[in-house]
């Protein structure tokens, strides 16, 4: 019988030979997820059950952690209880950190890495690949000048401090080892001197009030939050905080925000999936419209302003359409309003 180890091992060696995002283990039985789809293994009961003891001893105990099973590869370890049984949820990651070019990031994102301070926000659903956009970034920065950053991540996917040919300091500090909270770890992390600061997600209001204060005392911080479209995330950002200071918040907000992107992952034509985007940039349209509480019409400002880097995600996907990127029966089933989608569809040139 193999031991704990060697199952955990072969279990995430199936997997991602055969290119999983994911693998779902407990009760028994293994699912990988690819390509947005899941797809039952068949293996022997005992071994889910192993790898599952294993995973305890890999995490140190822990609920979230990062792990590295394979030499030369990340993973995110969550594991948890389902009617009283041990169960595993591994998200595999890329062994290298992702460049701007294989995530598909639009030139009006890479150019955000040349900013010295204001908030860039990434949203999306669970999944739809924000941490992988913020890697990205991070390596764009990170290979182009030479500044401190520092990450605060629950928990660290990728292995910033490999970048290749990165010019800068990187250090990564996990929820739960290095930090008992996002909000302190940021209030240390300005103790610091960091230049670029990192937040995995947004989840409450002392995080998001030191994060505008970040922003708004010349460091540039990305974070990221968990909507569906950039009209959605200034809202949800603001409604972190209380009636009585999210007046205040705003303002700041307003003045520091330089972009908000919102991504999901769809599967592509060849296979695989594609990244569909929307972009909102901080221009003094969009400043004016959230400093004066007036959100709801972002989605004009987005709509009318191509030339300066945004893009409605119906317009993004009817461009992939156009490209080939993206089956157009399956760009329809992913449409945010259909009848919008039909009449950008109409303006993209065919590919081929």
């Amino acid at each position: 019988m193999k031991n704990k180890a060697a199952v955990l091992e072969e279990i995430v060696r199936f997997a991602q030979e055969r290119g999983a995002s994911d693998i779902h283990i407990g009760g028994g039985e293994i699912w990988i997820r690819k390509d947005g789809r899941l797809i039952r293994v068949k293996t022997e009961a005992d071994a889910a059950v192993r790898a599952c003891e294993e995973a305890e001893i890999v995490s140190c105990g822990r609920t979230d952690s990062g792990a590295a099973i394979l030499p030369g590869t990340r993973q995110r370890l969550h594991r948890y209880k389902s009617l009283g049984t041990s169960c595993l949820c591994i998200r595999l990651l890329p062994g290298i950190v992702p460049d701007a070019k294989s995530v598909g990031l639009p030139d009006s994102l890479v150019l955000l890495s040349a900013l010295r301070s204001g908030m860039i926000l990434i949203a999306g659903p669970t999944g739809s690949g924000k941490s992988t956009t913020l890697a990205a970034l991070i390596r764009e920065i990170a290979v182009k000048r030479s500044c401190a950053i520092v990450t605060l991540e629950d928990p660290a996917e990728y292995d910033l401090g490999s970048i290749p040919g990165s010019r800068s300091l990187v250090r990564q500090r996990e929820l739960g080892r290095d930090i008992d909270c996002y909000s302190q770890g940021l209030a240390d992390a300005m103790r610091e001197d960091p230049d670029v600061i990192m937040l995995g997600e947004l989840r409450d209001e002392k995080t998001a009030e030191q994060a505008l204060k970040a922003a708004e005392t010349g460091h540039l911080v990305l974070s990221t939050l968990h909507t569906t479209d950039c009209v959605q995330s200034v809202s949800r950002f603001l409604e972190m905080f209380r009636p009585e200071a999210r007046d205040s918040a705003r303002g700041v907000l307003a003045d520091v925000l330089e972009a908000v992107c919102v991504q999901r992952l769809i599967p592509a034509s060849d296979g695989g999936r594609v990244a569909v985007r929307e972009i909102m940039r901080g221009t003094p349209a969009v400043r004016g419209l959230i400093r004066d509480n007036r959100t709801h019409q972002l989605k004009t400002v987005i709509q009318t302003s191509g030339d300066e880097g945004m893009v409605l995600f119906d317009r993004d996907l009817a461009q992939l359409v156009g490209t080939g990127r993206v089956a157009e029966a399956c760009a329809r089933m992913w449409a945010s309003e259909p009848a919008a989608f039909q009449d950008y569809l109409g303006t993209v040139p065919e590919s081929g």
